[in-house]
């Protein structure tokens, strides 16, 4: 995991990656984050669905409604399972379905244990958001978006 050490406010952060305003590529936003917590790749989840904090950080594009249900890793692929409003209210076409996924994935793979992510909705595979991505394979870090 990229943890940044801030000397002035002298507490860790984490990177995440939220979309730029034009919907481009993914830029790397700072946030502190209680990396203690018992489930701490569903707290980098949850903060990608809290959305940017300011205009500075980017686009909201999170589905309306999503809920990460769980984030579980083993062998090195964490399995984020969503409830059926990450598929059922997306919205953002191939770009937006890109920016998207790109988002959760490059923030989870700051984690060093985590090369993949795969998608799941209510604990089935999902198997695309926009039909644009085949979402039935785990993704790796998707580094030509940042």
């Amino acid at each position: 995991m990229q943890v940044i050490w801030n000397k002035q406010t002298k507490r860790k952060y984490l990177v995440l990656q939220f979309i730029d305003a034009n919907g481009e590529k993914l830029i790397p936003t700072q946030r502190q984050i209680n990396l203690n917590r018992e489930d701490k790749y569903k707290a980098v989840v949850q903060a990608l669905i809290d959305g940017p904090i300011s205009d500075k950080e980017g686009i909201y594009i999170m589905p309306k409604d999503t809920q990460v249900l769980s984030v579980k890793v083993n062998n090195n692929i964490a399995t984020v399972d969503f409830n059926k409003a990450f598929k059922t209210n997306f919205t953002g076409g191939s770009t937006g379905e890109l920016m998207l996924i790109g988002s959760i994935v490059n923030s989870l793979t700051e984690f060093k244990d985590i090369k993949a992510v795969r998608f799941t909705v209510e604990g089935k595979v999902l198997e695309a958001l926009d039909n644009h991505l085949d979402l039935t394979v785990p993704q790796e870090r998707m580094g030509d978006l940042l």
